[in-house]
């Protein structure tokens, strides 16, 4: 005969998994509901407390994650996720210093979790620490196995130090690992834009296109290349349709952010 205690631990656990796959299908609210529920059951769990803050990091309610995050590690204090996550909601709210703080926590709680290098690199990456961004996102590979976003990651650092042959050679790597994504291919478009190669640009700008068809800002940048071609004709065109298509969920902003922000749920 089942006892009540497994029952229950069992009705929780199934909770936590549809609360985890409602998130993994972007059903936030739906998602959030059912952690509400969980935390009145057992509000001294910092698994469910840190997994309760994701969620509402998600829904862009950044200031409410952080007391999550906060409270799962006032329950655990080497709770590394919480550390993590608590970094990136500081981080989506311009307090970039202490997001530090707590990503390096995370860091030295243990030093195998490819994500927190990435989260570091990718903050340092946005304060123009670019020597220390590229420092992290190389020692992060250790971990990662070839990582496609940290290659794409550190296209970026070389491409902002203006060393466009290491700027290339990363975003090249991470072509070849995910050809399926339009991100190397449009940021490869921008490195040759940039040095004037314009025949290059237009080859990735347009194999960017042709991977993803409803992404603004791909168009404007094609309008910028056309422009400087002096194609003005079809410089408008593509203006046209980058402002038919505006800056949604679908835009370059949008897909860097899920690059840039490695968020961590628990898994068991």
């Amino acid at each position: 005969m089942v006892s009540f205690l497994s029952r229950l631990t069992i009705f929780i656990k199934d909770l936590i998994n549809r609360a985890k796959h409602l998130y993994n299908e972007q059903k936030f609210n739906e998602s959030l509901l059912i952690y509400k529920e969980l935390l009145k059951i057992n509000p001294h769990c910092p698994k469910i407390q840190n997994d309760t803050g994701v969620v509402y990091s998600a829904t862009g309610q950044f200031d409410i994650s952080c007391l999550y995050f906060l409270k799962a590690l006032e329950l655990d204090p080497f709770f590394i996720y919480a550390h993590n996550n608590l970094g990136n909601s500081l981080r989506k709210q311009n307090k970039i210093e202490k997001a530090l703080e707590h990503y390096k926590k995370a860091l030295e709680l243990t030093p195998v979790l490819w994500q927190i290098y990435y989260n570091i690199a990718g903050a340092l990456y946005e304060t123009g620490n670019l020597e220390e961004g590229i420092k992290y996102s190389l020692n992060g590979l250790t971990y990662s196995h070839n990582n496609y976003h940290i290659f794409i990651l550190s296209g970026l650092l070389y491409s902002e130090k203006m060393e466009f042959a290491m700027a290339l050679e990363w975003f090249k790597k991470a072509i070849d690992i995910n050809p399926g994504s339009f991100l190397p291919f449009i940021y490869t478009g921008k490195l040759f834009h940039k040095n004037k190669q314009y025949d290059l640009a237009m080859e990735y700008y347009k194999k960017s296109l042709s991977i993803n068809k409803e992404n603004a800002c791909i168009y404007k940048y094609l309008g910028d290349l056309y422009n400087d071609l002096g194609n003005f004709k079809q410089s408008v065109r593509y203006y046209q349709k980058a402002m038919e298509l505006k800056i949604g969920d679908k835009t370059l902003r949008a897909e860097t952010i899920k690059v840039f922000y490695m968020e961590a749920t628990t898994t068991d």
